[in-house]
């Protein structure tokens, strides 16, 4: 499979869960976004426990999924750090809903992608020389 490809696909996957049911509580990634944007907010003036602060963080790691679309191959790590981030939603346990998975899913799938697409660009510049 090459990296465009998989970049697409992932693309429609991404797409696909924001209108998902993401939570038992939220009926769409749209939702879940606008609800737990603010969370930088509310970090202010409370003791702060580390699964907050990524939580709070979680929502903003949409913002490299836009960059992969301009520079992909740079993202490859960002990418997975990302998902890392957005695995602390794991904590909800049985309220995630499947949208939620495919979300995550996306972020580990854009880095491979961007993996797959610094290979491909090595294998044509050996291949030309």
């Amino acid at each position: 499979m090459n990296s465009r490809l998989l970049f697409r696909l992932t693309a429609a996957v991404y797409l696909i869960s924001w209108f998902s049911p993401v939570h038992q509580e939220v009926s769409t990634g749209f939702e879940a976004y606008w609800r737990t944007a603010g969370g930088f907010l509310r970090l202010f003036g409370e003791p702060i426990e580390p699964s907050a602060i990524l939580m709070a963080i979680s929502p903003h790691t949409n913002y490299f999924v836009l960059l992969a679309f301009f520079r992909l191959r740079r993202l490859r790590v960002p990418l997975l750090c990302c998902a890392a981030c957005n695995a602390v939603w794991l904590t909800e346990g049985s309220q995630l809903r499947f949208g939620y998975y495919l979300w995550l899913l996306s972020f580990v799938l854009f880095a491979l992608a961007a993996h797959l697409a610094v290979v491909e660009e090595k294998a044509s510049s050996v291949s030309a020389k």
